[in-house]
């Protein structure tokens, strides 16, 4: 608008000027285009000597407030107009994509996210102007910032057979954690009250003439797969599936249990949990993976890339339920767990079963399995 309007100006100076036949008239637009341009020179030098950098909190839940901020470093002393640009922000995991034009630009503005994931912030079509404000620099430099938006996690009460499975032994056992694989000792030691009547060894208690218990070990290698089908799917269906995801694994932590963690982006990522603590940075990445683009499932591209799964029991969470999930069943004892917004059979066509809960009702649902 601020060029249409100096273009106008300048016509109409030079229109006057030759009616009216006056010198000042018709100096006077080419002093005007001679400062603009000495003006847009200046602005682009100075653009070459400017940082913009765009902050936001690493971590915040969802529907909570953060800010984003957005930093310049003029290095130059020449004056500069105003900045103007596109924000744009990008949620990984749900596709979803806000957009808002900003004229004047800002320092700080402040978002919310109604979905868990991981939200790519940056600045498009940034353009500075001259301190005449009619001339804009466009600048190039990429402007960016990356905020993780943790779900909502629900506490699960898990049975202790849930992450057992006879498919597969174990070939490795914790030297200092007691588990529930009782086909392994950790340990041999005095009955305490509140001890499991299963535990008795009851050989060694008749020769040691007192009770005696036996505990069960740890696992450490993962015979127990979660396994994230994240190939694209309605939002609300998304969100649910990555809080599912994230309690469960909360639940077999907390218990104990030794498991993997996996998920297909645009390859098969997975991280093997033997504690509570490798938990946090096992999330991030999980947040950060981009959006499936393979037509395949992740299913179908974990059997492409990598044959045979290698756990005893996969618990297998998807929006989509397709025929390859079972390819994943040949060795391994499968449980489905199908989010979606409408009904489901029990089990696919294969005969594996099928649990099915919906963004509504996916804590009570997954909680009744859990304690099967």
């Amino acid at each position: 608008m601020n060029i249409i309007l100096f273009s106008i100006f300048v016509l109409a100076c030079i229109l006057c000027g030759f009616l009216t036949g006056s010198g000042l008239l018709l100096i006077l637009p080419l002093v005007m285009l001679i400062s603009l341009g000495i003006s847009f020179l200046l602005v682009k030098k100075a653009v070459k000597q400017m940082d913009l950098k765009l902050t936001a909190p690493a971590v915040t839940g969802k529907r909570k407030d953060f800010s984003v901020e957005l930093q310049v470093n003029q290095k130059s002393p020449i004056p500069v107009g105003g900045i103007r640009f596109n924000l744009v922000c990008k949620n990984k995991l749900t596709g979803m994509v806000f957009k808002e034009y900003f004229p004047d630009g800002f320092q700080s503005v402040r978002l919310t996210e109604q979905y868990c994931g991981c939200l790519d912030l940056y600045l498009e079509n940034i353009r500075i102007s001259d301190w005449m404000g009619i001339l804009s620099v466009k600048y190039k430099d990429p402007v960016s910032c990356r905020v993780l938006v943790m779900p909502d996690t629900f506490s699960l009460e898990t049975s202790p057979h849930l992450a057992i499975s006879n498919l597969m032994d174990a070939e490795e056992y914790s030297q200092f954690k007691k588990g529930q694989d009782r086909q392994e000792t950790f340990q041999i030691r005095e009955y305490v009250p509140g001890d499991s009547l299963q535990q008795i060894h009851w050989k060694l208690s008749s020769k040691m003439d007192k009770l005696m218990v036996r505990d069960a070990s740890l696992p450490m290698d993962p015979s127990l797969m979660l396994f994230w089908d994240k190939k694209k799917t309605a939002a609300d269906v998304a969100d649910c599936l990555c809080e599912s995801f994230v309690s469960l694994a909360h639940a077999f932590s907390e218990a104990g249990v030794t498991y993997r963690m996996a998920w297909n982006g645009e390859n098969i990522h997975m991280a093997d949990v033997h504690n509570i603590d490798q938990l946090p940075e096992a999330i991030a990445e999980l947040l950060k993976t981009d959006e499936p683009e393979d037509s395949l499932s992740g299913a179908g591209l974990y059997a492409a890339t990598h044959g045979q799964a290698e756990a005893a029991r996969i618990l297998y969470l998807t929006g989509n339920l397709t025929e390859d999930v079972s390819l994943l069943s040949s060795t391994s004892d499968i449980h489905v767990l199908y989010c979606s917004n409408g009904t489901a059979a029990e089990e696919t066509e294969e005969g594996i079963p099928v649990v099915h809960f919906t963004p509504q009702n996916f804590e009570q649902e997954l909680q009744d399995f859990c304690l099967e």
